[in-house]
């Protein structure tokens, strides 16, 4: 995607009241983002997840903010966030070749389903979720 429809994609994601964004940020500056919503009915275009409401859309850090605990306290931020707003539970996609599968297990995801490839598509992702965001 060009640059400019990236930027107004987060545009009106951030309009959204129902949409949730929250950063980190290290010596002044943005180095880590949670966004979060309410779950879609098929979430990144995939099959519903009926078991959970909340749905993590993205979450990302700079390489040089990685592994300083700034996940963990994203995850716990949006959690409260979203209970708070009355949601229970969250979801997310992550590509199924993602060293990141680790960090949301353990942070207590559950492997919720593996969602193979379709015909002609690149993308083999999985999908993990925590049914209590309370424990984050």
């Amino acid at each position: 995607t060009a640059l400019p429809e990236r930027v107004e994609l987060w545009r009106r994601r951030l309009a959204d009241p129902a949409y949730g964004c929250v950063v980190a940020l290290l010596d002044g500056v943005v180095c880590a983002f949670a966004a979060f919503c309410p779950l879609p009915e098929r979430p990144q275009g995939m099959a519903p997840l009926p078991a959970f409401d909340a749905y993590l859309e993205s979450i990302y850090a700079l390489q040089a903010a990685q592994h300083r605990g700034l996940g963990r306290a994203l995850l716990a931020v949006a959690a409260t966030r979203l209970r708070a707003r009355g949601f229970r539970s969250l979801a997310l996609h992550v590509l199924a070749t993602n060293p990141a599968r680790v960090f949301y297990e353990r942070l207590g995801a559950q492997l919720v389903r593996e969602e193979p490839a379709g015909a002609g598509e690149c993308w083999c992702g999985c999908v993990y979720g925590w049914r209590d965001i309370a424990a984050l």
